[in-house]
C-alpha cells in the first residue's frame, strides 16, 4: 500500500492538481474486461475537482472515456430527483456535462434504484467492483455512509450494504462497505477547507482506529493519494 499527500491551501488549485494526477493514472490504468469503475461522492468536498474535470475534457481521449462507468460510492433511499440524492447533486454538477457535451453516454452512468426491495444487493450485480473511489471526508470524519461508531463501520460484507439509522438524515443509504474501500486500486480522499480540520487531525492519529474515522478506511487501499488544503503537520 502506497499512500501520497496532494498539499495545497487554495481549493481550486488544489482541485485542478487532482484533477491532473486523476487523468494521468487514467492514461495508464487498466480495469477488468477493459472497463474503468470509479465510485463518486456527493457534498460539497468534490466539487472544484468535478469542475476541474469537465474543464479538461476535450484533452481526455475518446476510447479512454468510453472505458469509464461511474457509479455512486453511496446513495440516499431517496427519489432521484430529491433535494437529498447524490445522484441529482452529481448530475447537476458532473454527469449532465458530460453527456451534453458527447464525452460519455448515459450507460456509462451505473445509477441506484432507491425504488428497488433490495437495493444494496442489486447495485452489487451491478457494480460488483470499484476500482477508483473519489471521497471526501465528512466534518467528523466518515466517508461514504460509514460514519464513526456507526454498525456500518463493522460490517464484513465485500460489496455495497444497506445502512439503517444513519447519524445524518435521510436515515436509510445505501454504501460501499469497508471491505470495498479496502479492495479499490486507488482512492482519492479530500479534505477540503477549515470545516474538516478536525477530522484530518484525527486521520493522521495514529492511535485512533478506523471505527473511530471511517475515513482511515481509504488508506488500506492499494495507493491513496490525500488531497488536502490543510497544510500538513511537521
Amino acid at each position: 500500500m502506497a499512500v501520497s499527500t496532494l498539499y495545497h491551501p487554495d481549493p481550486d488549485i488544489l482541485s485542478e492538481k487532482a484533477a491532473d494526477q486523476f487523468l494521468t493514472v487514467l492514461a495508464t490504468y487498466t480495469g477488468e474486461s477493459g472497463h474503468i469503475k470509479i465510485a463518486l461522492s456527493g457534498g460539497s468536498s468534490l466539487l472544484g475537482f468535478y469542475h476541474a474535470i469537465i474543464e479538461a475534457a476535450d484533452s481526455v481521449p475518446e476510447d479512454l472515456w468510453k472505458k469509464l462507468h461511474f457509479c455512486l460510492a453511496d446513495e440516499r433511499l431517496v427519489p432521484k430527483d430529491h433535494r437529498d440524492s447524490n445522484y441529482r447533486l452529481l448530475d447537476e454538477v458532473f454527469f449532465s456535462h458530460l453527456t451534453n457535451k458527447g464525452f460519455i453516454t448515459g450507460d456509462q452512468i451505473l445509477s441506484v434504484d432507491t425504488t428497488s426491495s433490495s437495493p444494496a444487493g442489486d447495485y452489487s450485480r451491478l457494480v460488483p467492483k470499484v476500482d477508483i473511489a473519489l471521497l471526501g471526508a465528512g466534518p467528523d470524519g466518515h466517508i461514504t455512509s460509514l460514519f464513526p461508531h456507526h454498525p456500518s463501520i463493522d460490517n464484513e460484507d465485500p460489496d455495497f450494504i444497506l445502512v439503517k439509522d444513519s447519524p445524518k438524515p435521510p436515515p436509510t443509504r445505501i454504501s460501499m462497505s469497508p471491505t470495498m474501500v479496502r479492495s479499490c486500486s486507488l482512492v482519492f480522499l479530500f479534505f477540503i477547507s477549515e470545516k474538516k480540520r478536525e477530522a484530518y487531525q484525527r486521520f493522521l492519529d495514529p492511535v485512533l482506529s478506523d471505527r473511530e474515522v471511517p475515513c482511515k478506511l481509504a488508506t488500506r487501499a492499494v495507493d491513496t493519494l490525500i488531497c488536502s488544503t490543510l497544510m500538513v503537520p511537521e
